[in-house]
């Protein structure tokens, strides 16, 4: 299968998987147009074996013109959109974001004026970077076709998380809830990412293609997070839930379908997680890559606090509704958990009610015993509090409705 962002629509194009040699002319010629706008242009490192590629994948950074100090060419995105367009000769361009990049539809070159029939594009893929290091980030992270997906795949369970930016641990008690917010930046350091995962940096890897599917799969079992002391289906991520585990799960199993090399690899070798090893990993991490540790502990601790005492209060309404659900009650009960969210947790004294101490366990989490033992001391003056709050706030509601009356009586007149 070829390229596919021009495969549908009133002009859809014929893109056929490229042989090759064709994939080298096309890539030379666009390259080279490229070159002309930015300083910067690389294509990522090709998958071992392959013999026909589907598009064309080329990564630009840093306009040439701004680079030696004239005015920069593009204005805006769009501009550099139209212009790598016109650059490329393209027939069509078509993009979601493009600030990110666009696909381009391109000729197929004349060299290969022997084949008949309808006439052929190639598709091109061109990714925008906002600096070279995103850049070099980029062609590290698509190097070797499907190689870092397999490896990604082998550090998940570990709580590692290499994404389109950088290499992340993740915090197990937040990814159930945010995944974004779940992850702590180790590094965007290539050669770091493959020190750390005990990966060879050398040229004889990094600078071409493996020889064949197996040197490459030779090269992933060197990960020193591969283990093989026993073999099962597949590895549970420890910081996952139990749905998000069967997502995974499922997730793999299609790209085990559709990505060839992928699924040869977990047919062939089962890799193994244990809990302990998890727990090692992130000493490591934190060891390695210093500044992560007090960013892990804070997400983690700030995590625990909220839902710790998001979880208390929703328990203790329940308990407060339980035998008078009634509109008034349910109001007062309102006024009643926000005095009290205002005393234990931000300190409040207003309310002449002084908040406990210690309210917190280490980790963060409300600390239950002692919120209870303030409410059977308090939780009348509290009650008070909340009605004077409350007939406040309705007072105040009534004047607003007045004045309101008032305004619209003078206006009618």
């Amino acid at each position: 299968m070829g390229g596919l962002a021009f495969s549908k629509g009133v002009h859809a194009l014929l893109t056929p998987r490229m042989p090759i040699n064709i994939h080298r002319i096309a890539n030379d010629r666009c390259s080279a147009a490229l070159r002309e706008l930015f300083v910067h242009v690389a294509t990522p490192i090709e998958a071992p074996g392959k013999t026909d590629c589907g598009d064309i994948d080329i990564f630009v950074s840093t306009e040439r013109a701004g680079a030696f100090g004239r005015l920069p060419v593009f204005s805006a995105p769009s501009e550099a959109y139209v212009a790598v367009q016109k650059a490329l000769g393209a027939t069509q361009a078509k993009s979601d974001n493009v600030k990110a990049g666009a696909h381009y539809a391109i000729p197929w070159p004349v060299e290969d004026a022997l084949q008949e029939g309808e006439e052929r594009y190639i598709q091109v893929d061109v990714t925008f970077c906002d600096t070279p290091q995103q850049l070099q980030w980029k062609l590290f992270r698509h190097a070797h076709g499907d190689l870092w997906s397999i490896i990604g795949s082998l550090i998940r369970p570990f709580g590692l998380t290499l994404s389109e930016g950088s290499l992340y641990i993740r915090v197990p008690e937040i990814e159930p809830h945010n995944k974004n917010k779940s992850r702590v930046l180790l590094t965007s350091d290539p050669y770091e990412v493959l020190s750390f995962l005990g990966l060879d940096a050398s040229d004889t890897y990094w600078q071409s293609s493996f020889a064949s599917v197996d040197d490459m799969f030779d090269y992933i079992l060197t990960c020193r997070l591969y283990n093989t002391e026993s073999r099962i289906d597949r590895v549970p991520d420890p910081s996952a839930s139990p749905e998000q585990n069967a997502a995974l799960n499922a997730e793999d199993r299609k790209r085990t379908k559709s990505r060839l090399v992928y699924g040869k690899f977990f047919e062939t070798y089962t890799p193994v997680c244990h809990e302990a090893s998890v727990e090692r990993v992130k000493n490591e991490a934190f060891n390695r890559f210093p500044g992560c540790r007090y960013d892990y502990f804070k997400r983690r601790r700030e995590h625990l606090r909220e839902t710790s005492r998001d979880k208390f209060i929703k328990s203790f309404k329940e308990e407060l509704l339980q035998h008078d659900p009634t509109p008034d009650h349910r109001s007062h009960v309102g006024c009643l958990l926000q005095v009290l969210k205002q005393i234990l947790f931000e300190g409040d004294v207003t309310h002449g009610i002084p908040p406990p101490a210690n309210i917190e366990m280490e980790d963060g989490i409300l600390n239950e015993d002692v919120v209870r033992d303030f409410l059977r001391k308090h939780q009348n003056d509290v009650a008070v509090s909340a009605r004077k709050r409350q007939l406040e706030k309705m007072q105040q509601n009534a004047l607003r409705k007045e004045a309101r009356r008032l305004e619209a009586m003078a206006t009618a007149s």
